[in-house]
């Protein structure tokens, strides 16, 4: 079988989630070609999938050493990174954006969540602001960045934060709650002024 065939296979089992599967195909073609950063890529995918982090760093570091120029393989990188436990490292996400400002609204998303992670909620909004400019159709950027105005005292921008992420697609029973909260807070305040 040729190694685009091999490759094809590999990707074919991870469209039917069958990560595993995908894995075992990409390692074949790995071991016909040990350079072919697409397989490196993928497999990396397959793992982030299964919540096999650590490995799957290794699998994109790799694919940046043959291909330094893939900012989705930086940003695919800085996810892993992220959800394998390092909640305060940007730097991944930051050559993301670097390379494709305009298409990485998946980058500023996890950089905001970084951010918020460390409580940095100003940042943050900053962040998930520029997501949102350019996929304003993504719930749970509202839903971050709602949190992050609420954290900060600014309930109506919160409000309506939520509304958004709700009007989306978000737990509409959670949204109310956040919003009823918020409600809660800016009656307090007003109560102290």
């Amino acid at each position: 079988m040729s190694l685009k065939k091999l490759f094809e296979k590999g990707y074919d089992k991870q469209s039917q989630n069958l990560y595993l599967e995908a894995i075992e195909e990409y390692n074949k073609v790995l071991k016909i070609d040990e350079k072919f950063e697409r397989a490196y890529v993928q497999r990396a995918y397959c793992k982030t999938q299964l919540r096999d982090y650590l490995p799957a760093i290794e699998d994109y570091k790799i694919a940046l050493s043959i291909n330094p120029d893939d900012a989705i393989t930086y940003l695919n990188l800085g996810v892993a990174n992220y959800y394998s436990g390092d909640k305060n490292n940007t730097l991944y996400f930051d050559k993301a954006i670097e390379m494709e400002p305009k298409n990485m609204a998946e980058a500023y998303f996890m950089k905001g969540l970084v951010l918020i992670n460390n409580d940095l909620y100003s940042e943050a909004i900053n962040e998930l602001s520029k997501a949102i400019e350019i996929k304003s159709d993504w719930s749970a950027f509202y839903f971050s960045r709602a949190t992050c105005y609420s954290n900060i005292n600014e309930f109506q921008k919160a409000i309506d934060d939520y509304t958004r992420a709700g009007q989306l697609d978000f737990s509409r029973s959670e949204i109310d709650e956040n919003i009823a909260y918020c409600k809660e807070e800016m009656k307090k305040l007003l109560a102290v002024k």
